[in-house]
């Protein structure tokens, strides 16, 4: 194994691995391959509990485009937001009572 800015490189399989022990950071080197395809590995899939069929969606600034963000996108936004605003249903009943 080979020590390098980035944290152990296995020079074997050419997988890099950073973790930090006192933090949640999991770092892992992927490779884009072909077809655009990027598989994350397995350090980074467990440590994020990221299941099979999750969607993402990819950023990229165009003034760091060294840098990719990725973020799972939510399986449903329903009730994401429920209390937010009280209880609307009630709200709503008395906008409804005021339309006669």
């Amino acid at each position: 194994m080979q020590a390098g800015w980035f944290g152990l490189i296995d020079e074997r399989s050419e997988r890099m691995h950073h973790v930090r022990t006192m933090a949640t950071i999991v770092r892992a080197r992927a490779k884009l391959r072909a077809r655009h395809q990027l598989t994350l590995p397995d350090a980074v899939v467990r440590a994020a509990g990221i299941e099979e069929g999750e969607t993402f969606v990819v950023e990229v600034d165009p003034e760091r485009p060294e840098t990719l963000r990725l973020d799972r996108m939510r399986k449903s936004y329903a009730g994401a937001l429920r209390g937010l605003y009280g209880d609307t249903r009630r709200h709503l009943d008395e906008l409804r009572g005021d339309w006669d």
